[in-house]
């Protein structure tokens, strides 16, 4: 017996890191990622904590420029794969 595909559709963002960069929950707002913000605050603030420890680490020298750049693309796959677009968070 063969089971429905669920039908799930892919939503592209982009964000931007560093001191002046907006939040991770205002750059997606902004990008109208249908992210299910009161299901998955807890969620967002743990990205962005991480997105400012990156930061952090970065600015007082203590990883270089390309290990910040590697973390951060990781940081969007992380960000992709955490947050619900309408469905339960993945873990």
């Amino acid at each position: 017996m063969n089971k429905p595909k669920e039908e799930t559709e892919n939503f592209h963002f982009t964000l931007q890191f560093g001191a002046m960069a907006r939040s991770i929950a205002k750059q997606l707002q902004d990008q109208k990622v249908p992210v299910d913000f009161e299901k998955n605050k807890k969620e967002i603030e743990n990205l962005q904590d991480i997105a400012d420890a990156i930061t952090l680490l970065h600015l007082h020298g203590l990883i270089t420029d390309t290990a910040a750049h590697s973390l951060r693309k990781k940081l969007i796959k992380l960000t992709g794969a955490r947050i619900s677009t309408g469905r339960e968070a993945r873990s």
